[in-house]
């Protein structure tokens, strides 16, 4: 839709004054004849009127908009999806005193897309910070369904609706529609900082929290006919970071405790079967599906760097061990009271996942010309969720004869890889490399793979604008 947009702009400093009248001291000091340059002493002279940066200024504005049309996709991260006016509200300042400094920015307030931030601290001493935003996420404004909510996690089919094996049956569609919006509202809000303990310590802190809420489309199957679902978006994620640095010299080292922590408040989705009622209960034959479970991650890193001055070298490490859990509560096989599937082998599932990454890099300069790069990585994903035997049940429709066990995937997975890169001229270089990574899995039916790569390559620049590389290599895979 079109956009119209006024604006009201204040801004408070004084700037503009001291530089008028440095303007006016210079031109007078400027028509004084050049003898009396000498005769003036100026070791005792001090500057009242420069610009320096304590004290505070800041800028407002504010902004008229108005929009001729509702739209989704011109809303989409804007905020300016439905019509009408819209006030607009930005503005900035900062302010430092004594070696404080703070300073905080907005822009977008009066719109569903918006942001404010304020950063404060003192150098080398700590820092601190603060962050809101919203973000609307805009997809359909002319979706439209048979389905009514009731609460965040069961759809209701109209009265008097008539099942159908197919839609063409479907003889009360067109008049049980209603309009529903797709899109959801997201919010993040951030606080953190940082203190500086010794010179060479340094205390982190940062927490992060986002509320998700909305609407999405999904899609439920029961069988052989789909049906098309207003899903309700309401979850919460949680994020936590801390850590300690230390720096002294070419030795840095980093010791980091990561958190996240999620939480769905619509853990489930049931709806009524449009395309099938049930003559015994004079209802409609219920459905429903597990949505995303509420988990957590933990994670400790350690990681550091040491620089060494013989062949100007950096050494690198990463070391990291984590664990994720999903405990949530199970649902039972089906929702349907005419298929007897039995009880569940446990109430919870206990999954378990328990991590291992570790890197090292060496990067080298043996002589002007040269460049060597050494890697190796090795990850693991030791899945420690316990296996039970579980009957199927089909879309809530009939139960299987064939019980199945859940699968719990594990992986090891390494990568060495070294390159290396010489300058024979100034227009020409060579290089070359090898990788050897190597996988093994669990449960799958190739469990142990490697896979060897060798490569070179040349690469020649005369000109600017002319770049040619010629580039071979091989592979082996097992």
């Amino acid at each position: 839709g079109a956009r119209l947009e006024s604006s009201l702009r204040l801004q408070t400093d004084a700037v503009t004054e001291v530089q008028y009248k440095l303007l006016t001291t210079t031109i007078a000091l400027a028509l004084l004849p050049a003898a009396s340059w000498a005769q003036v002493d100026t070791s005792e002279w001090k500057c009242e009127l420069c610009p320096f940066e304590n004290g505070y200024e800041a800028e407002y504005e504010a902004g008229a908009l108005y929009v001729s049309d509702s739209a989704a996709r011109f809303g989409n991260a804007t905020g300016l999806d439905e019509e009408g006016g819209k006030l607009a509200l930005d503005g900035s300042g900062r302010y430092a005193s004594d070696g404080f400094q703070a300073q905080w920015n907005a822009a977008d307030l009066g719109l569903d897309a918006r942001e404010f931030d304020v950063e404060a601290g003192r150098q080398g001493t700590y820092g601190i910070y603060f962050g809101y935003r919203e973000l609307p996420y805009r997809q359909f404004d002319t979706t439209e369904t048979i389905f009514s909510a009731d609460g965040n996690d069961f759809l209701l089919l109209p009265p008097g609706w008539v099942a159908s094996g197919t839609t063409a049956g479907f003889t009360e569609l067109a008049s049980s529609l209603t309009p529903r919006d797709i899109g959801s509202d997201r919010t993040n809000i951030g606080v953190g900082g940082h203190y500086l303990l010794s010179g060479n310590f340094k205390f982190f802190a940062d927490y992060r929290r986002e509320d998700k809420e909305g609407i999405q489309i999904t899609s439920g199957s029961s069988f052989t006919q789909s049906s098309m679902l207003p899903r309700m978006i309401d979850y919460q994620t949680d994020t936590i970071d801390l850590g300690l640095r230390y720096a002294n010299g070419p030795l840095a080292l980093s010791l980091a405790w990561y958190g996240s922590f999620f939480e769905n408040n619509a853990g489930s989705l049931t709806w009524e079967n449009p395309f099938y009622d049930d003559p015994a209960t004079a209802g409609f034959e219920p459905q429903r599906m597990a949505l995303e479970p509420d988990n957590d991650f933990q994670q400790l890193t350690l990681s550091g760097s040491y620089r060494f001055q013989a062949l100007d070298t950096l050494l690198g490490f990463t070391a990291a061990t984590g664990s994720g859990k999903q405990n949530a509560s199970l649902l039972p096989y089906t929702v349907n009271p005419n298929l007897v599937a039995g009880a569940l082998p446990v109430a919870n599932l206990d999954g378990k996942v328990d991590t291992s990454n570790y890197s090292v890099t060496l990067t080298s300069r043996p002589f002007r010309k040269a460049r060597v790069n050494l890697s190796y990585r090795f990850d693991e994903r030791d899945n420690r969720t316990p296996q039970s035997t579980w009957t199927r049940v089909i879309v809530d429709t009939f139960v299987s004869a064939d019980p199945e066990m859940n699968t719990p995937y594990s992986f090891e997975r390494s990568r060495l890889s070294a390159t290396g890169e010489y300058r024979l001229f100034d227009e020409l270089r060579v290089s070359a490399g090898y990788e050897r990574s190597e996988l093994d899995r669990d449960f799958q039916e190739v469990a142990e793979q490697t896979e060897d790569n060798g490569w070179g390559r040349f690469r020649w620049r005369p000109a600017d604008w002319l770049d040619i590389s010629v580039k071979g290599g091989a592979a082996r895979r097992e």
